[in-house]
C-alpha cells in the first residue's frame, strides 16, 4: 500500500489485488470501476489531479485489505452521490441495494449546515458509527478514503493540510487503532505527524535513520542468531527486523523520554506457525538473552480489545543493549496488520457470526453513548477519551478479565461489569484489602465491588471515571435523579396551593391535565412539567391558571384574601376616590377592556396639582413654577439632596437610568456641559468606568431636611384581570403615594406587565410601596427598575 500521487491505478491493478477473486467478483468491480471513471470524467481534485484517481486508489486499498468485491466496488463509486448527479436510484438500479447502501453511508456531509466545528465531527461520526452499526464496512471505505487523502495531501493549501491532519490524528487514527488497523494507522500518523509538525518531523527522520544505521549490525546478528536456534529446534518461522514508525517515538519524548534513552527503534518479530510455537520461541529466547523484568506482556491469553495478539517481550540483546521481541503466529500477524478488515471473509454467508459481533463489541456501544449524549461537544471529549487511552487489565472474583483504560477506577470497573452493580457500588477490595473508589486499577489486580440496595451514585464520581460508559450511566442517572427530585418538589408546592384555593387535587392535577399544560409549555410530560416548577422555571400560578383558567384562579384567591380599596365605597375611605374615578380609573378600565397585547400609557399632566388623599404633592413640577420647567425642577431637587466633595452650587441632578433615592450609596459622574449626574453605585451605566477615573467623584446625601421625593420606576407582573390597575394604583395611594406616569401590558396568556413612576422619599418608603402592591390579588412580583436608561421615566 505505498502512495502514488501521480498514477490511476487500473483496472487489472485493482482485480489482481482482490482475494478469492472469481468471475462475478471481477465483472461488478471492472462495472463499478467504468461507471465510476464516466461519472467523474472531466472532474479535478483540490490538489490539480484528476479526480478519479482518489476513488480508484480508495479502491485499491481496500482490495489490499483483502475486502470482498462488494466493498471494492463501495469505494470505487463512495463519490459518486456527493460530487456527481448520479442519484442513490439510479446506483441501486445498476448495482443493487448492498452497494448503495454502502455508498450512501460513506457520502459526506458537506451539505449540510453545522454550528460549530466539533458539532460537525461529532455529527458526521454519528452518520459514520450509525451506518456502520448495520454494516462495519462503511468505516473501512472511510478509513481507506482518509488514508488516500492523507497520501495526496501535498498540493492543498498549509491551513487545510493541518486542519485534515489534525482531524486525522484525532478521530481516524485511533478509530483504525481501536480496530486493530496498525498498518493504516501508523501511516496516517506518521503522515499527519508531517504536516502539523514539520520541524520535529524531519528533525526525528534524521535523527532515526542516524540511530537505526547505529543499531541495524546488532538486530541483524540477533536475527541471524534467532533463525540458526529456530532451524536447530526444527521450528518453521521468519524473522525479521522491524522499525518503530516516526509518531510513536515522537510521543514517547513529549512525555519527556530523551532520544538516546528511546532503544526500541528496531523491534525483531517472529511469525511462526501454531501458539505453541510462539510459547516455545518464547522460552528459546529468554534463554538466550536475559529477560528485562516488568517488559513482558501476554497478549496471547488476554488479547487487546482491537483483537491484536502477540507476546511482546524486552531481553538485553547480543550486544547489550535492549531489544524488543515480537512473536505471534502468521493468522496473529495477517489481523494486526488488517484488524478488522482480516475477519471480513469470515463474517460473509455467516452474518450471526457470534465471534464476529464480539470482536466489534466496542463499535456497537457507541450507539448506546448517541441515545445518551445529545450534547455533541460532549460526545467528543467522551469519543477521544476512549479512542486514546491505554488499557490495563484486571479479574473479576471468578477469574474473568476485564480490560480497562489506563487510570481506571473501581467504579469503572463496576460499570464494565453491569451497570446495576455501577449505580448500587459503595465500595471496593482489590486483592483483598478495602481500596477508595477512586484507586487506580493495576494490571492484574482482583477486583471485588461491594454494594448496598439503597446507594446511588456521586457526583464527585464524574471526576476520577474514566470510561465512556461510567461517564454517561453517571450521568444519565443525575440527570434522572434531579428530575425526580425536582418533580416531587413540584408537586408538592401545586398540592399546597391547590387545596389552599379550595381545588380537589385528585381533579385538577390529574396526570392527563398536567401532560396538557406541559405540552403547551413544549414539555416532553407531565414529568417535565412538575421539574420545571420545583426548579422555578414555571410559577404554581402559571400552572394553576392554565388549568382552571387565570378568572377562576384569580377569584379563589380574592375570596380568600380581600384587598382594600376593592369594595363599594372603598376608595373614597381610602382617599382615593378622585384615583378610582377620575384618569387613573379609566386607564384601568382601557386596560381591562382592551385587546392582548395593546400597550397602554398615562402620564399625570404636567403642573395638574396633587388629586385630594393622594398626600403631599411633591413631585417633580408639583408646587413649581410652570417656568421652571422639570428639568429644572429636578436639578433643584438633586442640588438640595446632595453635597459633591464638599463643593456647593455645582450643576447636580438625579440619572435617570438608576433613580437614586436617600438610603442607597451613590456616585457622581461629570457630565460634558450637564454638571454632576448622581448614580446608585452599582448603577450598570458606570459598570465600565474604572473608580479611578477622573470623572468619577465622591458624592453623599446631604444631612438635615431633603426634598420631600424622588422619582423611582417600579415593574409589576401579575395576572391579567379587570380593574387591576386600579387596585394597584390604590393600593399605592394608600400609602400617601404620588403615582407620576403608568405603562399597562397583557398578553394573549392572561398576564399583565405594568410599570409605574412613584414619588419616594427614602428607602424605607420604597419598601413600604413594594410591599402593598404585593398585596394586591393577582399581582406575581414586584421589583424596583434598575440598571435602565429611563424608559417610563423619559417618556414622561
Amino acid at each position: 500500500m505505498s502512495p502514488d500521487s501521480e498514477t490511476i491505478p487500473s483496472e487489472e491493478e485493482i482485480i489482481q489485488a482482490l482475494p478469492k477473486s472469481n468471475p462475478q467478483a471481477e465483472e461488478l468491480v471492472r462495472r463499478a470501476y467504468r461507471f465510476a471513471e464516466q461519472a467523474h470524467a472531466g472532474q479535478q481534485r483540490d490538489n490539480g489531479t484528476c479526480y478519479f484517481q482518489h476513488p480508484a486508489a480508495v479502491a485499491l486499498i481496500l482490495a489490499q485489505l483483502e475486502l470482498d468485491a462488494s466493498t471494492v466496488a463501495a469505494g470505487l463509486l463512495h463519490d459518486v452521490l456527493e460530487d456527481t448527479r448520479v442519484t442513490r436510484e439510479e446506483l441501486e438500479k445498476e448495482f443493487g441495494e448492498e452497494i448503495a447502501r454502502l455508498v450512501d453511508g460513506v457520502t459526506k456531509l458537506s451539505r449540510i449546515p453545522f454550528q460549530s466545528r466539533e458539532e460537525h465531527q461529532a455529527e458526521s461520526l454519528r452518520k459514520m458509527f450509525l451506518a456502520m452499526a448495520e454494516d462495519v464496512r462503511v468505516i473501512l471505505i472511510k478509513l481507506a478514503d482518509r488514508l488516500h487523502n492523507m497520501r495526496t495531501l501535498e498540493g492543498l493549501p498549509p491551513e487545510r493540510q493541518k486542519k485534515i491532519s489534525r482531524e486525522t490524528l484525532e478521530i481516524y487514527a485511533p478509530i483504525a487503532h481501536r480496530l486493530g488497523m496498525f498498518g493504516l494507522k501508523w501511516e496516517m500518523e506518521d503522515a499527519a505527524f508531517r504536516y502539523l509538525e514539520p520541524e520535529a518531523y524531519y528533525e526525528l527522520v534524521q535523527m532515526v535513520a542516524k540511530k537505526r544505521r547505529e543499531r541495524e549490525g546488532e538486530v541483524a546478528e540477533a536475527v541471524a542468531l534467532l533463525k540458526q536456534k529456530l532451524q536447530e529446534m526444527n521450528i518453521r518461522a521468519e524473522v525479521q527486523g522491524r522499525p518503530k514508525h516516526l509518531f510513536s517515538i515522537y510521543q514517547k519524548m513529549r512525555k519527556g523520554r530523551q532520544f538516546n534513552e528511546i532503544y526500541d527503534l528496531i523491534a525483531v518479530r517472529v511469525i511462526v506457525d501454531t501458539v505453541r510455537d510462539c510459547y516455545a520461541v518464547l522460552g528459546m529466547v529468554h534463554s538466550m538473552w536475559k529477560p528485562i523484568p516488568g517488559r513482558f506482556k501476554d497478549y496471547i491469553s488476554i488479547p487487546k480489545s482491537n483483537m491484536y495478539q502477540s507476546l511482546h517481550t524486552t531481553v538485553v540483546g547480543p550486544r547489550g543493549e535492549p531489544l524488543e521481541i515480537q512473536i505471534r503466529t502468521w493468522e496473529m500477524h495477517r489481523i494486526a496488520e488488517r484488524g478488522i478488515a482480516a475477519h471480513w471473509l469470515y463474517k460473509e454467508g455467516n452474518k450471526s457470526s457470534r465471534e464476529f459481533e464480539e470482536k466489534v463489541a466496542w463499535l456497537r456501544q457507541v450507539m448506546e453513548w448517541l441515545r445518551e449524549m445529545k450534547d455533541p461537544h460532549e460526545f467528543m471529549e467522551t469519543l477521544k477519551i476512549d479512542l486514546f487511552e491505554d488499557e490495563v487489565f484486571v479479574f473479576t472474583p471468578k477469574g474473568d478479565v476485564k480490560n480497562l483504560p489506563a487510570g481506571a477506577t473501581p467504579v469503572d470497573f463496576a460499570f464494565a461489569v453491569h451497570t446495576d452493580l455501577g449505580l448500587h457500588c459503595v465500595g471496593a477490595k482489590v486483592n483483598g484489602r478495602i481500596v477508595p473508589l477512586d484507586y487506580r486499577l493495576q494490571n492484574g489486580e482482583f477486583v471485588e465491588i461491594l454494594t448496598a440496595k439503597n446507594a446511588t451514585p456521586s457526583q464527585d464520581w464524574l471526576s476520577f471515571v474514566k470510561t465512556s460508559k461510567a461517564r454517561s450511566k453517571i450521568r444519565a442517572w443525575l440527570k434522572e435523579s434531579q428530575r425526580e427530585e425536582g418533580a416531587r418538589e413540584g408537586r408538592e408546592r401545586l398540592e399546597q396551593e391547590a387545596r389552599r384555593l379550595g381545588f380537589e387535587v385528585k381533579e385538577v392535577l390529574g396526570h392527563d391535565k398536567l401532560t396538557e399544560v406541559a405540552r403547551r409549555y413544549g414539555m416532553g410530560d407531565a414529568m417535565d412539567l412538575l421539574a420545571a416548577v420545583g426548579f422555578g422555571k414555571v410559577t404554581v400560578a402559571q400552572v394553576l391558571g392554565r388549568i382552571v383558567g387565570p378568572e377562576e384562579l384569580e377569584a379563589r384567591r380574592r375570596a380568600l384574601r380581600p384587598v382594600a380599596g376593592t369594595g363599594p365605597g372603598a376608595g373614597a375611605a381610602a382617599g382615593a376616590g378622585p384615583v378610582a374615578e377620575g384618569e387613573a380609573a379609566g386607564a384601568a378600565r382601557l386596560a381591562g377592556k382592551g385587546r392582548a397585547g395593546q400597550l397602554l400609557r398615562w402620564t399625570r399632566r404636567p403642573g395638574a396639582g396633587q388629586a385630594p388623599g393622594l398626600g403631599p404633592g411633591a413631585g417633580p413640577g408639583t408646587g413649581q413654577s410652570g417656568a421652571a420647567g422639570p428639568e429644572r425642577a429636578q436639578a433643584e431637587a438633586a442640588g438640595r439632596s446632595v453635597v459633591v466633595a464638599g463643593v456647593d452650587n455645582l450643576l447636580v441632578r438625579f440619572a435617570h437610568c438608576c433613580n437614586p433615592v436617600p438610603g442607597d450609596a451613590i456616585v457622581g459622574y461629570v457630565t460634558r456641559g450637564r454638571g454632576v449626574s448622581i448614580h446608585r453605585a452599582d448603577c450598570a451605566v458606570l459598570r465600565d468606568v474604572p473608580d479611578s477615573s477622573a470623572r468619577r467623584i465622591a458624592v453623599e446625601w446631604r444631612s438635615g431636611i431633603l426634598p420631600a421625593s424622588f422619582p423611582v420606576e417600579i415593574e409589576i407582573e401579575a395576572i391579567d384581570r379587570v380593574n387591576l390597575l386600579a387596585n394597584v394604583m390604590n393600593a399605592i395611594a394608600e400609602g400617601e403615594t404620588n403615582i407620576e406616569a403608568v405603562q399597562a401590558y397583557s398578553t394573549k396568556s392572561h398576564y399583565a406587565y405594568v410599570s409605574l413612576v412613584v414619588d419616594i422619599r427614602d428607602i424605607a418608603h420604597l419598601e413600604n410601596v413594594l410591599e402593598r402592591v404585593r398585596r394586591v390579588s393577582g399581582v406575581l412580583s414586584v421589583s424596583r427598575a434598575v440598571h435602565r436608561r429611563g424608559r417610563l421615566l423619559r417618556a414622561r
